[in-house]
């Protein structure tokens, strides 16, 4: 793949030279970037990141090819050609904005190769030119990995004609998407530090993973199939001239039609100005801007640095570890998970979309009444019982994301610190690691769970929530004394799904056998107030279990 890239790029060899630009070095640069891209790790929409091989960027085309052959059967089978391509359209500028977020970004925001090449007889412009190349490249075969499915639909359909200028205008497009990733980028730099920017980027790769994780839930409740075939030709609207997505809609209606009036003329004229302009625009001062920033992002910001550390006030890791641990070995592991939970990027980027995936698909359950109101809804939810228990039981699911994950880092050979510290008995760490999951992560998720279920259910249903939140930290218990366990942050991430699966299978079980036996018992009266605090000892006597475990309770 990179011969053939760089081979066509021999044949525009005379124009850099003519611009100033030392090739033969430009065209070295470019294939270490380019190697390097099939090399790096990548982050997929689910999440999970992939291991380095020297094909990644390759089957990252080949799977967004795939996913956009099933969205190139609309422009085949929808009859409302401008409704069709502005999805089609729009489709293709989320994918290549997405992509250029979850998975381009760390190369977008790499300065090192200036600290590294610039060392060497290579002049700025050179080095400058190989950065909008690379960008360029990478970002028209992303570009033709979205559109080719949909050309070839349109060539089929409509012929030559209409496939080229569908072509071209995705291309066009895709430039937009990277403006407004530029621009974001240069937003988000100019008004937040280095690290805090760092969490926004990761935040948003958490948003997008989520939106593509749960996002098909709603689109069978969004569309409304009556209007799906409608023929009508689109009337204009205002905001269509706001809208990319739309300027192709019609652009291609009116070439599959035949017809070209001032809007259409309109919408063609800016279909071509906009992207030139946003050209101009990003090889001007914004790409300078952007490129100075970029070079500003290993500079450390000490008067922040100094403020953040002399700073006398305890944090909350701290204050609550004092509330869930008693011994000093507990606390620390505490706050060990929660402090690394919350600055490990790529935790957070595994474990928080699976987390949200679980906490919507469950009341999604329960309103999935098509013709119904939202009051009627709520209703016929109301008198059902056994969904109120299921939603507290389901709501376990989300341990599976942060035990899944618990164990793995990039830094797994610091963990070698668990080896030399006096630890006689790890349970107790153990025991703070599991109290640091329960406060950081399933209490939350179980607050929002009984104000859900007071609100549906009414007050009298809390017992049933306190009992439910104390069943499934037994359950964590009894898994933490019945298997050995791992030390958080200890191993190396493996792409390996078998434990998930077990664990998923073993708590999808566990939900469906208590949540009935939980519902049988709630049909008598006071008894889920009885085994509530029988519930509640069976975690005192289990925790004490748990910080008695030696090193053979522990995988080394």
């Amino acid at each position: 793949m990179n011969r053939l890239i760089l081979g066509l790029l021999d044949l525009f060899g005379p124009l850099f030279r003519r611009m100033g630009v030392d090739y033969p070095q430009l065209r070295a640069i470019l294939d270490v970037k380019l190697t390097m891209d099939n090399r790096r790790s990548r982050t997929g929409f689910n999440g999970q990141e992939t291991k380095n091989s020297n094909w990644g960027f390759v089957w990252t085309l080949v799977i967004t090819f795939a996913m956009s052959s099933f969205i190139a059967l609309l422009v085949y089978f929808w009859p409302a050609h401008a409704q069709a391509y502005a999805v089609v359209t729009a489709y293709g500028m989320i994918i290549v904005t997405m992509i250029l977020i979850t998975d381009f970004s760390q190369v977008i925001l790499d300065g090192s190769d200036g600290l590294i090449i610039l060392t060497r007889p290579v002049t700025s412009k050179t080095l400058f030119t190989s950065r909008i190349v690379h960008a360029a490249v990478y970002l028209l075969q992303l570009a033709l990995a979205v559109a080719l499915p949909s050309f070839f639909a349109t060539l089929l359909k409509f012929g030559l004609g209409a496939g080229l200028i569908f072509l071209i205008s995705s291309l066009l497009v895709s430039i937009l998407s990277v403006l407004f990733t530029t621009v974001l980028y240069l937003l988000i730099m100019r008004f937040s530090s280095v690290e805090r920017m760092q969490n926004i980027i990761n935040g948003l790769q958490i948003i997008v993973v989520i939106l593509v994780t749960v996002g098909y839930q709603f689109i069978g409740r969004l569309i409304d199939f009556e209007d799906f075939a409608n023929t009508k030709a689109l009337s204009v609207a205002w905001w269509h001239y706001l809208a990319p997505p739309m300027w192709v809609g019609h652009v291609m209606s009116a070439t599959i039609g035949g017809y070209f009036g001032v809007p259409t003329l309109l919408f063609a004229a800016l279909l071509v100005v906009v992207p030139i302009l946003a050209v101009r625009s990003m090889s001007g001062g914004l790409v300078r801007s952007f490129g100075n920033q970029v070079g500003n992002l290993d500079a450390v910001d000490t008067k922040k640095k100094e403020e953040v550390e002399v700073g006398p006030k305890r944090s909350v890791p701290e204050l609550l570890s004092g509330v869930f641990t008693r011994t000093a070995t507990e606390r620390a592991a505490f706050e060990l998970v929660w402090k690394i939970g919350s600055r490990d990027r790529k935790f957070k980027l595994r474990v928080y979309p699976s987390m949200a995936y679980f906490l919507i698909i469950g009341p999604l359950m329960f309103f999935n009444r098509p013709g119904e109101t939202l009051t009627q809804m709520m209703e016929a939810t109301a008198q059902s019982e056994y969904l109120r228990i299921l939603l507290i039981y389901v709501s376990a699911l989300t341990m599976v994301a942060v035990n899944q994950n618990l164990p793995f880092s990039d830094q797994f050979k610091a963990a070698w610190v668990y080896h030399v510290v006096p630890m006689p008995r790890p349970g107790e760490f153990l025991s703070g690691m599991m109290w640091s999951v329960v406060a950081k992560f399933i209490l939350p998720i179980y607050l929002v769970v009984a104000l859900v279920v007071t609100f549906v259910w009414g007050v009298d249903s809390l017992d049933d929530v306190i009992l439910g939140a104390l069943v499934v930290l037994v359950f964590q218990q009894t898994e933490i004394l019945a298997t050995r366990s791992v030390l958080p942050f200890s191993r190396e991430f493996t792409k390996s799904g078998s434990g998930k699966f077990i664990r998923v299978l073993a708590l999808s079980i566990f939900v469906g056998i208590f949540g009935w036996a939980h519902w049988a018992l709630s049909q008598t009266s006071y008894v889920i107030l009885v085994m509530v605090p029988f519930a509640f000892f069976l975690v005192l006597f289990l925790n004490r279990e748990i910080r008695k475990l030696g090193w053979d309770k522990v995988e080394v």
